[in-house]
């Protein structure tokens, strides 16, 4: 992200998070501006996680025991660049299927 407007994340840990994404198209009604709020660029809704961090903002964080599909039965995917984490952060960190690591179990 080259957004020069960041936040830290230090120490968090996301834990236990369950349910469906719904990976077809619909209105959500928060969007009020073009592109919308939560916007993020090559993003596919399919995504159950989207680390999208500025290099040196983010240490030592995990998502754990993540149990999720999708309506249509597509592969879960998650978004993470592994040049701007400094840990394991409970997932495969990539562009691609949502794989859990040892820290994520």
């Amino acid at each position: 992200n080259s957004n020069l407007k960041h936040l830290s994340l230090d120490d968090d840990t996301f834990e236990n998070f369950s349910g469906t994404i719904r990976d077809t198209p619909y209105i959500e009604g928060s969007c009020v501006t073009d592109p919308c709020w939560y916007y993020v660029p090559d993003a596919t809704g399919k995504e159950v996680n989207i680390l999208d961090l500025c290099p040196e903002t983010a240490t030592n964080i995990v998502a754990k025991t993540i149990n999720t599909r999708t309506e249509t039965g597509s592969v879960v995917d998650v978004m993470c660049d592994p040049t701007t984490v400094t840990n394991d952060v409970g997932f495969k960190c990539w562009d691609g299927a949502y794989i859990p690591t040892t820290a994520g179990l």
